[in-house]
């Protein structure tokens, strides 16, 4: 089974090899001030497959499904192009592979959300989100 390493919101994501640029990573809350609309969001993750679990014909299918408050799907991606494996020259035992996604996300309500991450059709992660209408008060 894959294991999940990591999974961040972000502002904007960027790979390079194994390495993984983050700007302002944590997100738990967007701000917009009028729905429907767009926020830009970037998503970060690497997963790590053991070598008896890497199908013959390459890495399992990644999926990111954002789910509304009342657990409709927003939007979905599928086979995510970016994800690639890193790092398998050094450590053929273990093939890792990173997804940098930078994306526009179509909202149409407030309150809770979530993004679902799965690799292979297994939930490997979900993570909560408010999108709220005020911005956070400044202490």
């Amino acid at each position: 089974m894959p294991e999940l390493d990591f999974l961040m919101l972000c502002d904007h994501v960027r790979a390079e090899g194994a390495i993984v640029h983050l700007v302002a990573a944590g997100i738990d809350r967007i701000y917009i001030e009028q729905l429907p609309g767009v926020v830009p969001i970037g998503i970060a993750a690497r997963v790590s497959f053991a070598d008896a679990v890497v199908p013959a014909d390459g890495l399992p299918r990644t999926e990111l499904d954002f789910q509304g408050p009342d657990d409709r799907t927003i939007v979905s991606f599928r086979g995510v192009s970016s994800v690639r494996d890193v790092g398998a020259e050094t450590h053929p035992d273990l093939l890792r592979a990173i997804l940098a996604a930078n994306i526009v996300l179509p909202l149409q309500d407030f309150g809770r959300h979530r993004l679902r991450f799965l690799v292979g059709g297994v939930l490997l992660k979900t993570i909560p989100f408010v999108v709220v209408d005020q911005p956070p008060e400044r202490t």
